[in-house]
């Protein structure tokens, strides 16, 4: 029966759908009158059916295709639902068995008398990006199934917005001195706000670790916030390879997730982004990017709070090269 429902609604539109119900309650209805109580006339018997199909099919109708419509939106969920978890799975399959693969067999050989241990020393700053390319897909992966959870909400507490930057930016340091990045905290006042930190630190550490990732060496990344009376606008820059119009159009889809390699062919899953999108909805914010292909790309994204101190005049800061 939703088969048919559904398969009836996706042929017609909301104000046929209605006509038929009254069309074949009519028919129908003429019959068993006339059957019950025969017409001396066919305009009789047509005007009394009329009369009741008009009562009872457009309610009926309404019903049905209500229903219908509702079943054709979750079937597209739940179709929609299943590319992502196939996408998850298919870079889940690649990255992590890819990473372990090669320390398995690097462990090997070195066992088995294959690599010398002056061979080991050089081969272990491979392993070690193996590694923390492993860590970070599991941990924005974990991440991603906590905040996907219908029971997850926000844990609110005074945030010192400033100090929150300088963490998340240090935690990339090494990486940055890697590829010759400059980073740089431009934090024009220091501020006070009412939001779940740790929520925070997953969308700066994810904008700020692809910043770093598709940066051209002896380039810098740029992190910085604006403030309202009711949210903060925070923006991450890079000056790298930049995106298309059409990539910019396929970031923020779920069903889109793939995996890109940066400027020095680090690793990544394109995990990071829809976990960026899906944390600002939580916290009911909004996510954007302004970029173009070649020129760099800039991140931004806005967190309400009910409650924004400023706790440092403008002229006391200057910005902060990490």
């Amino acid at each position: 029966m939703k088969r048919f429902i559904i398969y009836a609604y996706t042929r017609m539109n909301t104000m046929s759908g209605i006509i038929f119900v009254i069309w074949a309650t009519v028919c129908s209805l003429y019959t068993l009158l006339y059957w019950l109580v025969p017409f001396t006339s066919f305009g009789t018997g047509f005007i009394l059916a009329s009369a009741i199909s008009l009562i009872t099919a457009y309610p009926v109708g309404w019903v049905l295709l209500s229903y219908a419509s509702k079943m054709k939106i979750q079937g597209q969920a739940v179709k929609q639902d299943n590319r992502v978890k196939d996408k998850l799975i298919n870079i889940l399959g690649h990255d992590l068995k890819g990473p372990l693969n090669n320390i398995k067999q690097t462990l090997l050989l070195l066992h088995e008398g294959y690599i010398h241990q002056d061979e080991f020393d050089h081969l272990v700053k491979h392993l070690a990006k193996d590694i923390d390319s492993t860590l970070n897909l599991t941990s924005n992966l974990v991440k991603w199934i906590n905040v996907q959870k219908k029971d997850f909400s926000p844990e609110t507490c005074n945030v010192n917005v400033r100090e929150l930057v300088r963490e998340c930016i240090t935690l990339y340091d090494p990486v940055a001195l890697e590829k010759n990045i400059e980073l740089v905290n431009y934090n024009p006042v220091n501020v006070e706000m009412q939001t779940d930190p740790e929520m925070i630190k997953i969308v700066l550490r994810n904008l700020v670790g692809n910043a770093i990732k598709f940066s051209h060496p002896h380039s810098s990344v740029e992190v910085s916030y604006e403030i309202s009376s009711t949210e903060i606008t925070f923006s991450v820059m890079d000056y790298g390879v930049g995106m298309s119009p059409q990539d910019v159009k396929l970031l923020f889809s779920p069903s889109e997730i793939k995996s890109q390699t940066g400027t020095n062919q680090e690793k990544g899953t394109g995990l990071g982004i829809n976990l960026c999108k899906t944390v600002i909805n939580k916290l009911n914010g909004k996510i954007w990017v302004e970029t173009e292909l070649g020129e760099g790309t800039t991140f931004y994204f806005t967190v309400p709070s009910p409650s924004i101190k400023i706790l440092t005049a403008k002229s006391d800061l200057t910005p902060t090269v990490i």
